[in-house]
């Protein structure tokens, strides 16, 4: 038996011992409840203010277009 063999055989061993002992339905039903919880406890926390993020990536994208600019060759002082 060559390897790929070997190796479908154990996968194929190993999902279904996954989906028969840890993924059965009554198993899946907790998860999704304790996700739903997970994501309404997420619902109540206050919103992230984004603004300095959103002015830092504008910066930092001008410097990496500026960096572009001088390693292609372009003239400097357009980027001044």
């Amino acid at each position: 038996m060559n390897t790929v063999k070997a190796n479908v055989i154990v996968e194929e061993a190993v999902l279904s011992h996954v989906r028969q002992h840890v993924l059965h339905s009554e198993r899946l039903a907790v998860l999704v409840d304790a996700a739903n919880k997970a994501l309404a406890e997420e619902l109540t926390k206050p919103r992230l203010d984004v603004t300095p993020l959103t002015a830092d990536l504008r910066e930092l994208t001008r410097q990496r277009d500026k960096l572009v600019g001088l390693l292609l060759g372009e003239e400097s002082d357009q980027f001044l």
